[in-house]
């Protein structure tokens, strides 16, 4: 016999070689679902809207003491009141803020988000003194942006302010309740006019704790294992969902806890845990909470709401969402 081509079968069970179409087909049909386990392995594994990873866990019990306020000594941040606010700060250009008892306060103005107008912050402050009611109540300051972005809007100069409270806030923290707060945790301050809201929303923190330098501010609570809502992510911070429901207007429903944290108090929420917030007479309030560099499993799994979705795109909805309209 000549010396011929070496075979390329595949020895079965049975006697003799397999055609070449048996081996091709079945590898090609283990490729696809190699392909098909890897896309469903990296969709499970980052959040469908923004593509940030998911954490390998919820850390809903990290904090056991969370969603209940507490006394914190900082002496260092007594003096800080709307009067010295004023003093300090009166000269600044602002944009104060419309807030709202259904709808997401996160999103500019210029992109569908709660109008805002232009003042003096010094003038503001006399309409919230003077308990006058005025629609662009709320005025809040972040740490993210850049020192360019906050003196566009002219509050860069509050930027040391912010850094001198976030130290002082992470020694409280350690010495009255034997906390350390996150390394990546940012500072936040924010200042209200009686009346002034923030709607019903779940954050996407681990640590997230609010002080009150003065005024009172109510807090309704819901724990997500009593009752969760369909909400929606907004384009531009999706670390947050909201749910485009009032529950600050009236008695708060039975499975929520109401929580008043006055001045010198804090409150420390636990992950997950749904809340609005009132601000009862002209309110300051500075936040310390985490910046996450993945997104919570249960965060990431909340159902959307459609009409939520529509509300926001809309403008103001023609008739307040509640908890008795059909948004469920």
């Amino acid at each position: 016999m000549g010396r011929g081509e070496p075979s390329l079968c595949v020895r079965t069970w049975r006697s003799g070689c397999a055609p070449r179409r048996l081996v091709v087909v079945p590898a090609l049909v283990l490729a696809f679902f190699v392909v098909v386990a890897v896309l469903l392995v990296n969709l499970w594994a980052y959040d469908t809207v923004t593509g940030q990873p998911l954490c390998p866990a919820d850390n809903g019990a990290l904090f056991q003491r969370a969603a209940s306020h507490y006394k914190l000594r900082t002496p260092a941040l007594e003096h800080i009141n709307l009067h010295w606010m004023k003093t300090i700060y009166g000269e600044l250009s602002i944009w104060a803020a419309q807030s709202s008892v259904t709808r997401e306060d996160t999103t500019d103005a210029f992109l569908g988000g709660l109008s805002e107008r232009r003042r003096r912050f010094g003038e503001w402050i006399d309409d919230l003194l003077a308990m006058r009611p005025i629609v662009h109540n709320y005025l809040k300051v972040l740490d993210r942006p850049t020192v360019e972005q906050l003196d566009e809007v002219g509050l860069s100069a509050m930027l040391p302010l912010g850094r001198h409270i976030e130290q002082e806030i992470r020694l409280a923290l350690h010495n009255d309740m034997g906390l350390q707060a996150p390394e990546s945790a940012g500072w936040s301050l924010w200042i209200g006019a009686n009346g002034s809201t923030t709607s019903l929303h779940v954050d996407d923190h681990c640590f997230n704790l609010l002080l009150v330098l003065s005024g009172v501010k109510r807090f309704v609570l819901i724990d997500p294992d009593v009752h969760e809502f369909p909400c929606e992510r907004p384009l531009h911070n999706p670390n947050a969902c909201w749910a485009g429901i009032d529950v600050l207007t009236g008695t708060p429903p039975t499975y929520a806890r109401e929580v008043f944290v006055r001045r010198g108090e804090a409150i420390l929420l636990s992950e997950m845990v749904w809340h609005a917030v009132e601000n009862v007479g002209p309110t300051i309030a500075v936040g310390l909470n985490e910046h996450p560099d993945c997104t919570g499993r249960r965060f990431a799994a909340l159902q959307r709401s459609p009409k939520v979705a529509a509300a926001v795109e809309s403008g103001v909805p023609s008739r307040p969402l509640s908890l008795g309209s059909s948004l469920f």
